[in-house]
C-alpha cells in the first residue's frame, strides 16, 4: 500500500495458491474379484492467481459531511486437472509402482479453466457521525458465462441514523437508538462448462 497524500491511499496485492494430491489403490494379487492385482493411480493438480488493485478516497467535504471512496478491480483464474491411471498385472508383489505393472491404460480424467474480472466501487457517505449511507456495486466479467452474457452488475445499498444522536436525547431509560434499512443483490457465475450440453463418449 502506498499512501499519495493524506486523503488518497493505493494498493495492490496478488496471491498464488495451488496443490497437487496424488492417491494411489492397491488391489493385490490376492484378491478374489481381481487375481492378478492393480493399480489405480489419481492426481489432481490445482493452481489459482487472484489480483487486487484498490484505491481509497477519504476526505472530509464539509465541516460535517465525510466521504470514504473504494474503488477497485479484481482478477482471477483458476485451473484444475485431474488424471487416472490403471495398472493391471502386477509383477513382483509389494512394489506398488506404475512401472511394474504389466499394461497401464487411462483411466478418465477432467480438466477446467476458468478466469473473471471485477471492476467494483464502494462509496460510504457520514453525516456528523449519526447519518450514515452505503452505496455498492460491482461488475464482473466471467468465462464460465456464454460470450454474449459474461458480464452482469450488482450492487445494494445501506443506511442507518442513530436517533439518540440526532435528537439529542439524554435519558437513563433510553441511551442508544438506532433505525438501519438496507437492500442488496449479489451475483455469482457457475462452474465452468456448466451453461451448454456436453456428450461423453
Amino acid at each position: 500500500a502506498y499512501d499519495i497524500n493524506e486523503w488518497l491511499n493505493v494498493m495492490y496485492r496478488a496471491g498464488f495458491n495451488g496443490f497437487t494430491d496424488r492417491k494411489l489403490e492397491v488391489v493385490p494379487k490376492t484378491s478374489t474379484d481381481f487375481p492378478l492385482g492393480q493399480l489405480i493411480e489419481d492426481e489432481m493438480r490445482r493452481i489459482e492467481l487472484d489480483g487486487n488493485f484498490l484505491v481509497t478516497i477519504t476526505k472530509d467535504l464539509t465541516e460535517d459531511l465525510n466521504i470514504k471512496t473504494i474503488l477497485g478491480h479484481n482478477a482471477n483464474r483458476r485451473s484444475i486437472a485431474r488424471q487416472s491411471y490403471l495398472g493391471t498385472g502386477i509383477i513382483v508383489p509389494g512394489i506398488n509402482d506404475m512401472d511394474n505393472v504389466a499394461s497401464v491404460t487411462p483411466n478418465g480424467g477432467t480438466r477446467n479453466n476458468r478466469a473473471y474480472q471485477a471492476a467494483f466501487a464502494d462509496v460510504s457517505l457520514s453525516y456528523r457521525d449519526w447519518a450514515f449511507l452505503n452505496l455498492t456495486g460491482r461488475n464482473d466479467w466471467t468465462s464460465a458465462l456464454p460470450e454474449n452474457k459474461r458480464s452482469y452488475f450488482y450492487g445494494g445499498f445501506s443506511s442507518s441514523v442513530i436517533i439518540t444522536d440526532a435528537l439529542n436525547i439524554t435519558s437513563d431509560k433510553l441511551s442508544f437508538a438506532k433505525l438501519r434499512a438496507g437492500w442488496a443483490r449479489v451475483g455469482s457465475d457457475p462452474l465452468p462448462y456448466q451453461t451448454q450440453s456436453t456428450l461423453y463418449t
